[in-house]
């Protein structure tokens, strides 16, 4: 008949959205491994905190550095559409957005509110990108480990 199940869900979408979050999970350990090795303690969690709500707003920095997405035809803002920095402080957030892990591609909670499947390629590019970013960070952590005299 079509009627819709009620309270079941895929659990296809359910596993893809663990494994996303424990791509998510793995960035901030490979993180915050690296910032254990470089200052103290309390900084380095005050920083993985900043860089986690950062990185799952990432999105909002590139539409303030002027994005693909942000550009409006002929150089004019449409109506409703808000501005994105000019100048010079456009360069520091442009570096800010490609520094920061983007924390944001590893949430799909809205794809399983919604029941909309969450695909593979979608997943391909967040676990690649994280996982790059997580052997850049270890290799970080390996050099500054490897320099250190006991």
């Amino acid at each position: 008949e079509g009627a819709h199940p009620g309270l079941m869900f895929d659990l296809g979408n359910m596993t893809r959205a663990l494994l996303l979050h424990m791509g998510q999970l793995s960035v901030l350990s490979a993180l915050s491994l690296m910032l254990s090795l470089i200052v103290s303690n309390i900084t380095a969690i005050v920083f993985c905190f900043v860089i986690f709500f950062a990185g799952n707003s990432s999105s909002y920095f590139e539409h303030l550095g002027g994005g693909a997405d942000s550009h409006s035809e002929g150089g004019e803002h449409k109506e409703g559409e808000a501005a994105h920095v000019q100048g010079p402080l456009q360069g520091v957030v442009k570096a800010v957005y490609y520094l920061l892990p983007r924390l944001d591609r590893f949430d799909v909670r809205e794809r399983l509110v919604t029941d909309s499947p969450v695909a593979f390629n979608y997943m391909w590019k967040a676990m690649g990108s994280g996982l790059t970013y997580v052997a850049v960070l270890l290799v970080i952590a390996y050099l500054v480990f490897s320099d250190r005299e006991f």
